[in-house]
């Protein structure tokens, strides 16, 4: 019942009352939902008219299988490394060691086709998390998991994606070895327990900040963290204020606006991660139709993080001719040098200033895009 206190009217589904007295009854209005079936990949799914489906997302989630199936296979190559020096230390003859997988986490699932699309595509995946924070969301994530027949992998949860990542993030300090296996060996039993991440994926609707701090604390040592943010306007230096609130950095407008779009949404990672003593590992970073995606693996490393500053940039641009220049923060700053060297072009033009952004410098592994390619 909806109380309108200004006119004591009280309005229910099936009559409106004036203080009580009856005034006209009418019969509820039924809506009939309909379903729309989607074919993407290997997955089909049904979907509700009230369920937001983009299309054009498709490249999206084409691109994360194929990245996540290459990190697939970097994981398995380090818990080959890592099982045989575990396995042969003590001079203890080494045993077979067994392969789980690896576990992913859709933070923000939806209607869950991602995940679906994960189960069907990806080899080697133990488990895979897909949450919504609405329940009607997760009832159709497990009814699109039936309909796929990956039920036993898909595990639907409801809950807030800050609440979940954080919830996992004690079991990943205290169990910190990435590998969800069982490592064996003669008169002895290790065990690894999976209770948290490999892979955690985050595509929500806009800006991804509020949800970094969370996401590189769930993540094992080495996870692979794949983050959109759908704001690019803001990253692309429309709105220099509400880019610094959201990502600490200010985005200005210039001739690679689009790429430093990318290096401040990596900026806003590694300031994510180094507060809880990780660095990242930039592996592809992809700048799409209105969309940022890019993919890092998170390492923990207190010792890095002390060396994060060094790969830090100031990046001046000309509001005259939008000529750009950047200088690290790990080298002397002398504002005299920089104006006469970089911008000597516009000595003589004194109303024209410099414009200035904070970015992450560096580059990508060039290994991974080899491998798509």
């Amino acid at each position: 019942l909806f109380f309108l206190r200004s006119t004591a009217y009280t309005i229910s589904t099936r009559f409106i009352s004036f203080h009580g007295r009856c005034l006209s009854k009418f019969a509820p209005v039924v809506t009939k939902m309909t379903e729309m079936k989607v074919r993407e990949g290997s997955a089909e799914v049904k979907l509700p008219d009230s369920v937001f489906y983009n299309p054009v997302q498709e490249f999206n989630r084409d691109i994360t299988i194929a990245v996540i199936r290459n990190f697939l296979k970097l994981h398995l190559c380090e818990f080959i490394d890592k099982g045989m020096k575990i396995a042969a230390s003590k001079n203890a003859s080494p045993e077979p060691t067994t392969y789980v997988g690896i576990s992913i986490l859709e933070a923000l699932a939806a209607s869950g086709l991602r995940s679906v699309r994960f189960a069907n595509e990806i080899p080697l995946v133990c488990k895979i998390t897909a949450n919504d924070v609405d329940p009607e969301a997760t009832k159709l994530i497990s009814e699109n998991a039936q309909r796929n027949h990956v039920s036993a992998l898909v595990q639907p949860t409801c809950s807030d994606a800050v609440s979940l990542m954080l919830n996992s993030t004690s079991y990943a300090d205290r169990f910190p070895n990435p590998f969800s296996c069982v490592f064996k060996r003669v008169n002895h039993i290790v065990f690894i327990f999976d209770v948290s991440f490999n892979v955690v994926d985050i595509d929500p609707y806009g800006t991804a900040s509020p949800f970094l701090d969370s996401a590189v604390q769930c993540l094992y040592d080495g996870g692979l963290l794949c983050v959109t943010s759908t704001d690019m306007a803001v990253l692309c230096g429309a709105t220099p204020g509400t880019a610094y609130g959201k990502y600490g950095g200010v985005a200005i407008k210039m001739t690679a606006q689009h790429e430093q779009g990318l290096r401040l949404l990596l900026y806003a990672i590694q300031q994510a991660a180094s507060r809880h003593g990780k660095v990242i590992e930039p592996l592809l970073s992809l700048s799409i139709d209105f969309y940022a995606r890019v993919f890092v693996r998170v390492r923990s490393s207190p010792r890095g993080v002390k060396h994060v500053a060094a790969k830090m940039a100031l990046v001046y641009s000309c509001t005259g001719c939008h000529v750009s220049a950047h200088n690290k923060i790990k080298e002397q700053f002398q504002c005299a040098l920089i104006y006469s060297n970089i911008f000597k072009h516009k000595v003589m033009n004194l109303d024209v200033r410099p414009l200035l952004s904070l970015l992450k410098s560096g580059r990508e592994i060039p290994k991974l895009r080899q491998r798509l390619a």
